[in-house]
């Protein structure tokens, strides 16, 4: 038999049809049928969707999802897609890499909302942003549903992320995904700050659905472990997001001032030495370290709003301690016999601290010395009396020593024990934003 002869040309274009044939590998699975180039060809394909947060303190505005290699010079990102469902399988978000990842052998890549960039100074910076230039609709800049899937994939045609890399299904999804990713993991995402791992602050830093099994390439690739199940590989656990510098984060939770307390925990969310608690009352802002209650011993308008030294905004401030000192308006109002706020907006000072009776005082000037103690009894005895049992021309200095007004505790004198105490060590402690202790110290809040 003769042998069919092909033009040289010919010949040529069906040896580099054979080998292109060659290098696609056909593996039927679970997920059907794959045509994928081998993982060699590959600078994107062996990628995991690590972990995935909906939210923190209660809020959707902090969100992230973090994608990690499997292997290096996994970084050629652009111009792939991060596709968003939620329960019902309805696309509700497209993000859109606009580039690549900078380093090829950091494996983790961290796309986060810009409240997560912005509002969270103790925690890693995200290598992309969720913004209106990246997403699709533009609107949907917080695309993490609590509850869907996420699938990380290449449009072809006008279908986003149709050719699937990687693919997490979650809490109660009820569409369809392809088989070789088992079965949706049953829990939703929450928002607020319910998660600690290892136990040691119960309820205090913010979940994600976290990748645990052993981290090996998705199951769509040739050669990858198939099928994979997202109900086993993925658990609710405290997010912990590492970024493609080479940082990480232990926790993620809201930290305003980024002291590294929480601010469910920091009593003073904005480091500006004032109370949380006692910030709006008082005519402060206790998110904003520029905005704190008026004072009287400082130049400027400390509260913003277009006055200077005016009052507070008595009665609403009377229970609260507005310039830090240690006691509430009513109690500053009681001992320095005022009916103003005055005292109240001067933390320092014999006229503006409680605990420091004397001025001058030459052992501690500004401060609690011993000279306070014996101002008690020397050169008048005020200790172990009442108010009233004094001519009303020296009522006002009895009360003065007065410095836990009344006598709560039924020890049978106004001025007891207890008012002695309040020069010693503030009970119950902390008073001046943590200090406990008075006595030989001077005024921790001169500014």
């Amino acid at each position: 038999m003769e042998r069919t002869r092909f033009h040289p040309l010919t010949r040529a274009v069906l040896v580099t049809a054979l080998a292109a044939t060659a290098a696609l590998v056909a593996v039927a699975g679970n997920g059907g049928l794959r045509l994928t180039a081998p993982p060699a060809e590959a600078n994107f394909h062996l990628m995991r969707i690590y972990g995935v947060m909906a939210g923190t303190g209660g809020s959707t505005n902090i969100q992230y999802v973090e994608l990690r290699m499997t292997a290096d010079s996994q970084n050629v990102v652009d111009p792939h897609q991060i596709c968003f469902y939620d329960s019902t399988d309805m696309l509700t978000g497209v993000f859109n890499f606009p580039g690549d990842a900078l380093i090829d052998t950091n494996h983790s890549i961290l796309i986060g909302t810009t409240q997560f960039r912005d509002d969270l100074p103790a925690v890693i910076q995200p290598d992309f942003v969720f913004d209106a230039a990246t997403m699709t609709p533009s609107t949907n800049t917080h695309p993490v549903p609590t509850a869907g899937r996420i699938v990380f994939g290449t449009q072809v045609g006008m279908v986003p992320c149709s050719s699937i890399v990687d693919s997490v299904a979650y809490g109660g999804y009820m569409g369809s995904q392809p088989m070789i990713f088992g079965t949706p993991d049953d829990e939703v995402i929450p928002t607020t700050d319910i998660c600690d791992d290892p136990p040691d602050d119960l309820g205090s830093f913010a979940c994600a659905l976290t990748f645990v099994s052993t981290l090996v390439c998705p199951p769509t690739q040739f050669g990858c472990p198939t099928p994979a199940n997202n109900k086993t590989d993925y658990t609710v656990k405290q997010a912990a997001p590492c970024n493609n510098a080479g940082g990480c984060s232990s926790s993620v939770t809201l930290d305003n001032d980024g002291d590294g307390i929480p601010d469910a925990t920091d009593p003073d969310d904005d480091n500006d030495k004032v109370y949380d608690v006692a910030e709006g009352p008082c005519g402060g802002d206790p998110m904003n370290a520029g905005k704190r209650p008026e004072r009287l011993d400082l130049l400027g308008d400390d509260d913003v709003d277009g006055m200077f030294n005016e009052a507070l905004p008595s009665p609403a401030s009377d229970l609260l301690d507005c310039d830090g000192d240690g006691w509430s308006g009513s109690a500053e109002k009681h001992i320095f016999s005022a009916g103003a706020t005055a005292n109240d907006q001067d933390p320092c000072g014999a006229s503006g601290w409680p605990a420091d009776m004397l001025s001058p005082d030459f052992l501690l000037e500004n401060g609690i010395s011993i000279l306070d103690l014996a101002d008690f009894i020397d050169p008048v005895r005020w200790f172990d009396s009442d108010v009233a049992d004094w001519p009303s021309g020296q009522q006002a200095a009895a009360r003065r020593h007065d410095l836990q007004p009344g006598d709560p505790f039924g020890l049978g004198a106004e001025i007891n024990i207890l008012d002695l105490a309040m020069l010693v060590e503030v009970n119950p402690p902390p008073a001046m934003l943590g200090v406990s202790r008075v006595f030989d110290t001077t005024c921790p809040w001169p500014g």
